[in-house]
């Protein structure tokens, strides 16, 4: 929800932005400013006083975190590391000055995880390895490589000055270094780059949880890639060819390995294993890849987690198979390019409908039908909503088998499966009016599409995406099946069509 909030209160024509700029960004500070100006002049005996500024109700809930933070030491715990969310909305919301001493961005990161990151700390102002926000003192995360370049940097402009020994024991560092040692050295920049600034896990593969989580849901990464190489192999570019599983495999490895591209457009020696033939050899390379790149391409604007787990419903899957489209230069449906380029991925072409091609034969000849546009869909789904054995009869039909069947409620899993992420707003007591019909239709269209994205490999099915689900077909059997495994229940008899999907 950070980029949909982060958007909402940053329009310059909107509502929100203007209360959000002229009242709570100003309140919020001038309430951390009054709490940092009475700090510094009371005593230690007034100490159970120290917040009667934060006593109103906007602070309330998290009255108890706050003290952590004015105590010292603070030490960040599992309450406090929630609000890395607000550090990075209002990262997206402050525009950094260095005229803007106190920063919203700064105080959320220092609740959340004690330490700020050293981009986000120079972004804000903040000079040095410690500084002052709102009376409380912060420090940057010292990027792990840091300190041994400046060393490196020091010793080496020291020791080249002194004569023709030191630069004989400086070039045989050197040579040690870039030749017998650049093995060694490969291996400590690949532990040590699970433990630098804003990535989780420690520096030792067997010491992360959030490496041995990675390794335990490694089954899940590799279906999504697999199903994400899948799916390339159907758009076309705009000539009409079509991508093979090797050069789909090369772009993956081009994307997630950050040295492909310095040797000459081949994978690198030292990553050559991003290779989806060998994927199961080399599980804690391709986690750690992955980890760099949602860390740099899908956080923190676009995910909360860098957990190294590719999962098909999650951004990372999204973010990469976007990555893949415009690299490759693959054309996609309308709605999937207006997806990416929400995602940051702009150059997404939309594919040609049939209707736009021109033939190059000089007797006309009958061309089929173009495939009837979104808008179309939806109002011809609108038109069938009410029909016999249509939409609104199928759904009532099914909640009512359903609750029957395992004697529960199943009418908020319908909806829930249906429009996951509330989007479309549906309930069904609401299939009335026009309004109701069209956010129902819309979900199911989205539902269709997404059924099409799920089909296991090796499998084949040809779900009509139209907006209609039609008493006992294709969309309703499968919905069947999705709300029963949403309810954790189990068919008596599991139609064929669901063992095709994920």
């Amino acid at each position: 929800m950070i980029d949909a909030t982060a958007r909402l209160l940053s329009d310059k024509k909107g509502l929100w932005r203007r209360v959000y700029k002229t009242y709570t960004s100003v309140g919020l500070k001038q309430d951390l400013n009054k709490k940092a100006g009475y700090l510094s002049t009371e005593t230690e005996g007034l100490k159970e006083k120290e917040f009667y500024v934060l006593n109103d109700a906007p602070w309330q809930e998290i009255i108890d975190d706050l003290r952590k933070v004015w105590n010292r030491p603070f030490y960040p715990d599992q309450t406090t590391q929630k609000y890395i969310h607000l550090a990075r909305l209002f990262d997206q919301l402050e525009v950094p000055s260095n005229d803007n001493k106190d920063s919203l961005t700064i105080f959320f990161y220092h609740l959340a995880q004690g330490k700020i990151p050293s981009d986000v700390y120079k972004r804000h102002g903040l000079k040095g390895d410690e500084g002052d926000n709102f009376g409380i003192k912060v420090q940057r995360d010292i990027p792990w490589q840091e300190p041994i370049f400046k060393f490196l940097r020091d010793y080496f402009s020291s020791n080249f000055k002194v004569g023709i020994p030191s630069v004989i024991i400086n070039f045989v560092i050197l040579s040690s270094v870039f030749t017998l040692g650049g093995f060694f050295f490969q291996r400590l920049l690949n532990l040590a780059n699970l433990s630098v600034p804003g990535l989780p896990g420690g520096s030792n593969t067997s010491e992360s949880p959030i490496i041995n989580e990675a390794i335990k849901s490694f089954p899940t990464t590799q279906k999504s890639l697999e199903q994400i190489e899948n799916d390339l192999m159907k758009p076309a570019r705009a000539d009409g060819s079509k991508p093979n599983k090797d050069e789909i495999d090369q772009a993956i490895s081009k994307i997630l390995d950050p040295t492909y591209s310095s040797n000459a457009g081949k994978p690198s020696t030292s990553n050559n294993y991003l290779n989806l033939k060998t994927i199961d050899k080399n599980k804690d390379k391709w986690i750690q890849a992955i980890m760099y790149y949602q860390l740099y391409k899908v956080t923190p604007s676009n995910s909360d987690d860098i957990d190294g787990i590719i999962d098909k419903s999650g951004k990372t899957n999204e973010t990469l198979k976007c990555n893949l489209l415009q690299n490759m230069q693959l054309q996609a449906t309308k709605e999937t390019a207006d997806n990416c380029k929400n995602l940051g991925f702009s150059q997404v072409k939309v594919a040609e409908t049939a209707a736009k091609k021109t033939t190059q034969s000089p007797t006309p000849t009958p061309t089929p039908s173009p495939s009837p546009t979104r808008g179309e869909a939806i109002k011809k789904g609108i038109q069938e909503f009410d029909k016999p054995q249509k939409t609104k009869f199928t759904l009532e039909t099914l909640v009512e088998e359903l609750d029957k069947a395992f004697s529960v409620s199943s009418s908020h899993s319908v909806t829930n499966v249906l429009d996951p992420k509330n989007e479309f707003g549906i309930y069904l007591s609401r299939m009335t009016a026009v309004a109701d019909k069209e956010a129902w239709v819309k979900a199911i269209l989205k539902y269709q599409e997404s059924l099409n994205s799920r089909v296991k490999p090796g499998q084949s099915i040809n779900i009509a995406v139209d907006g209609v689900i039609n008493y006992e077909q294709d969309t309703y059997t499968l919905l069947k099946c999705d709300v029963a495994a949403k309810l954790g229940q189990k068919l008596s008899k599991t139609p064929e069509i669901c063992n095709k999907i994920e």
